[in-house]
């Protein structure tokens, strides 16, 4: 298989928590990028808001502001560049 190719996107479920308020952010994937995230159970009394109290940007995901949750995060491999030929 040509490693240019997006391989199909998985998806898992994590349990992220912001402990005393605090920000947090985990690696979801090495060498992914997320795609999606949804809360599938809020285990706070915060609220956890789309881009305000969690989130996620390339292959991390985070959560802020008291929101603790189990999250469905949706993730697809990032092709890895080739150096070309000599």
């Amino acid at each position: 298989m040509n490693s240019f190719f997006k391989a199909a996107e998985e998806c898992k479920q994590m349990r992220l928590s912001s402990h005393g308020y605090a920000y947090h952010r985990e690696t979801v994937a090495p060498d992914a990028a997320v795609t999606s995230m949804t809360v599938v159970t809020k285990h706070s009394r915060s609220a956890c808001v789309s881009g305000t109290s969690f989130g996620y940007s390339d292959a991390d995901a985070w959560v802020d502001k008291g929101c603790r949750a189990d999250f469905k995060i949706c993730y697809a491999p990032v092709a890895k560049s080739r150096s070309p030929s000599k």
